[in-house]
Formats: structure tokens, C-alpha cells, sequence
């Protein structure tokens, strides 16, 4: 038992590199060092959003792809919803379903077709808008390299039939800025905005 404190003492005062220290500084390199891009990036939804609509709530569900929208400005914290745990996603679409008040709800293509079937059932009952961060699964939040999360790749990508869906629930695709400004004022409820994969977040580094 003494040797077992004994080595236990000693972990405790060594110093674990966590790469907590590298992520931070990353983090904190601001919107203004950000490189040029030409095709989407979810800061410029963000932007987008923050100019163009007039949502009386926002129901986020916090990924690789949605966390830049922490950046967008709020009016109260009453207006302003997010999913408890990174590893759940559903709140941006049950949300905007369950909402009286005009609402726009925010996720990436798993939390999509995680609530398709209560979209497909509940479509109609929609008074604001769905936006998917669509990068088709090819980034993901890694809490294993670091104490704060930061951009990973996936190794794999999610393979389904967009069109598809977009037609079942009568919703746009967009992959610009004049497009999603277009689709913004117009009524259509869905809307799944293709994004760079190799995009570069404001919030989260890439390790």
C-alpha cells in the first residue's frame, strides 16, 4: 500500500501534457486570422445568420460543424438553446417542431437524419427554419487529444441520398452565400448548406 502512494504522489506532481496549452493558444488566434476561402465555411452561416434573419429563438445542436455559432450575437439567454451533452444531438429540430415563436434550428447531417422521421411527421407544424452544416460526417469533436475539444477528421464519410431527402421535406440545398441569403427569406423550411470539409473553425483548432 505504501508503494502504491508512494507512486501515486509521484504522478500526481509530475506535469501530463494534455495539449490543453497548444489548443488554447489556437483558439485564441481570432476571426481576423482566419484564411481566405471560396466555398462555405460554417463563420460565414454564422455571419449570414447574424445579418439577414429574424428568429426569435436559436436551438443549436453543438458539433464539429455548428460550434462557430457561438459566435452568433443574442438578444437574451431565454432565446438561446443547446444540447446538454456533445454525444446528443436533437434539440435544434425537436426544438424549432416544438416552438410557438418563430425559431431556427441549427445542426449537421447526423443530427438531420437522426430526426427525419419526426420532421417527416411534424413538417408542417414548423413556423422557422432548419439549417444542416452538411460536411457529409467528415469532421468530428475529439475530446482524446486534448482537455478542450478540437477538430478531428473521420476517416470515414456518411453516404445517403441528400436529394432525396430534400425533396421529401420540400427543402434547398445551397452552397453559397447568395444562395442562403435566397433561401433565408424564402419559404422554405428546410435548408442544407454544403460547407468546405477542410473548413477552419474560429472557436475550435485542429490538432
Amino acid at each position: 500500500l505504501k508503494e502504491l502512494l508512494t507512486q501515486l504522489k509521484t504522478k500526481i506532481k509530475d506535469k501530463i501534457n494534455r495539449g490543453t496549452a497548444e489548443a488554447l493558444s489556437k483558439m485564441n488566434k481570432g476571426i481576423s486570422n482566419i484564411r481566405k476561402h471560396d466555398s462555405l465555411w460554417p463563420i460565414d452561416i454564422v455571419d449570414i445568420v447574424g445579418k439577414t434573419s429574424n428568429f426569435e429563438k436559436y436551438f443549436i445542436d453543438l458539433s464539429a460543424t455548428t460550434f462557430d455559432f457561438v459566435r452568433l450575437p443574442i438578444k437574451s439567454k431565454k432565446s438561446w438553446y443547446t444540447n446538454e451533452s456533445l454525444l446528443e444531438r436533437g434539440i435544434a429540430i425537436g426544438g424549432v417542431i416544438g416552438s410557438e415563436s418563430k425559431a431556427l434550428g441549427v445542426t449537421d447531417l447526423e443530427g438531420f437524419i437522426n430526426s427525419i422521421s419526426l420532421l417527416h411527421y411534424k413538417l408542417n407544424n414548423i413556423k422557422g427554419k432548419i439549417i444542416i452544416i452538411n460536411d457529409n460526417g467528415r469532421n468530428y469533436l475529439d475530446t482524446s487529444k486534448s482537455d478542450v475539444p478540437t477538430l478531428s477528421k473521420s476517416q470515414v464519410e456518411i453516404n445517403i441520398d441528400i436529394d432525396k431527402l430534400m425533396k421529401e421535406t420540400d427543402g434547398i440545398t445551397v452552397s453559397s452565400v447568395q444562395e442562403l441569403e435566397k433561401a433565408l427569406v424564402s419559404d422554405k423550411k428546410v435548408i442544407n448548406v454544403k460547407i468546405d470539409p477542410d473548413f477552419e473553425s474560429v472557436i475550435l483548432p485542429r490538432i
